[in-house]
């Protein structure tokens, strides 16, 4: 009798960020890492507090966290976790990637991310703890990933504009954000008054 093959494991892509607010680069940004990976689900997740930016008011947790279930409401490849809004302090990437292993043994975690923040990453709290754990899932933006050694890197294909400052500076301004976010991330922004003057 032929031998059984082992069932693949799990692939979990973990998607962190402020998401203030989320907005289609995202959800498309997910889904291209998905289609490229062969992962069997995305998690979003909303950072408390983001180590980055501890400067920078962010609209409340709550509310972000909202946002980003109306973004992937549907979509049955995408979750949104609170395993780092319901973690006191920054929200620290190592930290939350150590959770989902916990959480999902056995999976294989890959960490999506722009090239912007893979440029920086060194520079991040523990790296190395972060590496051991998970494969980095890269966007060329706003340019080509380099490999770092000591860490896997899967250079995605295709790149996504829009950012988050962006919509928040339309917003501010008096401007259209019709086609950057889902109509009922629109609805959110517009009835909490987010972003205005």
């Amino acid at each position: 009798m032929p031998r059984k093959s082992s069932p693949r494991p799990l692939r979990l892509g973990l998607f962190g960020g402020t998401f203030d607010p989320p907005h289609w680069g995202h959800f498309l940004a997910a889904r291209e890492a998905r289609e490229e990976l062969g992962l069997d689900r995305v998690v979003f997740l909303p950072c408390r507090q983001s180590p980055h930016k501890t400067r920078l008011r962010s609209t409340a947790a709550e509310v972000r966290h909202a946002m980003v279930k109306a973004l992937v409401r549907g979509e049955k490849w995408a979750e949104v976790s609170r395993v780092d809004l319901d973690r006191r302090g920054p929200s620290y990437s190592y930290l939350t990637a150590e959770a989902l292993n916990l959480e999902h043994p056995g999976a294989e975690l890959y960490w999506i991310m722009g090239s912007d923040q893979w440029e920086v990453l060194p520079s991040w709290s523990h790296p190395d703890r972060l590496a051991r754990l998970v494969r980095f899932a890269v966007f060329p933006r706003p340019r080509e990933p380099k490999p770092r050694k000591g860490m896997r890197l899967c250079v995605l294909a295709s790149r996504y504009d829009v950012s988050a400052s962006q919509i928040r500076s339309r917003v501010a301004g008096g401007k259209s954000i019709k086609g950057l976010v889902p109509e009922a991330v629109a609805r959110i922004i517009q009835s909490r008054q987010l972003y205005t003057p």
